[in-house]
């Protein structure tokens, strides 16, 4: 049984669909609660209402107001015009944006030299790391930026592997997009450029 396992497991890490399709596994299995749940936070809440009204019509800042850059209102208004008002169909797309930040994770890891097995549980515990608390489970703005931060990253590996400058701006463009979701991304792009200029300088 455990030889099977192994080979199982040695098997899946050869492919990175296989990869992404087990970490999305993983994510809606570790999230599966989030789906029995109609409120789970009061931010994820007010995402809702607000994309509502949107579709009603309403303008963002004008007639309904929040902190929060557009993004995420945009993105629950597309959904909703999508699927209707599905709370399911959100929790379900929020599955699927935290195994595509574990997927980034588990590719940036194996840009900097990890080996296969380790770069996976990174990726995996990210997830259960996001899910494990009942406040995780709500779609937030934190997925989407953290999504746009680890994609961001790993373009910034590749341009660097391929001393690609196009693709500094794309990975620029990446992490701006993460900023309609929360201003904080700034951090992240800050942190790598500090990163890729000492890895220059050294």
């Amino acid at each position: 049984m455990k030889k099977m396992l192994t080979e199982l497991y040695q098997t899946l890490l050869q492919s990175k669909w296989k990869v992404f399709c087990t970490l999305l596994f993983a994510s809606l299995l570790f999230r599966a609660l989030s789906l029995n749940y109609s409120v789970i936070d009061h931010d994820e809440s007010t995402y809702l209402l607000i994309a509502s009204e949107l579709n009603k019509g309403a303008l963002l800042y004008t007639d309904v107001v929040d902190t929060k850059p557009p993004g995420i209102f945009m993105t629950f208004s597309i959904i909703e015009r999508a699927f209707g008002k599905s709370v399911l169909a959100i929790r379900l797309f929020g599955s699927l944006i935290i195994s595509l930040s574990a997927f980034f994770l588990f590719l940036i890891s194996r840009q900097f030299g990890i080996n296969k097995s380790l770069s996976f549980l990174s990726g995996l515990c990210y997830i259960i790391a996001f899910s494990c608390y009942r406040t995780g489970l709500a779609v937030n703005t934190e997925m989407f930026f953290s999504l746009f931060a680890l994609a961001g990253l790993f373009v910034l590996s590749q341009a660097e592997n391929r001393n690609a400058p196009m693709l500094w701006l794309v990975a620029g463009l990446i992490i701006g997009i993460g900023f309609i979701f929360k201003y904080v991304v700034l951090a992240s792009f800050g942190a790598f450029s500090l990163f890729f200029l000492l890895e220059k300088s050294i």
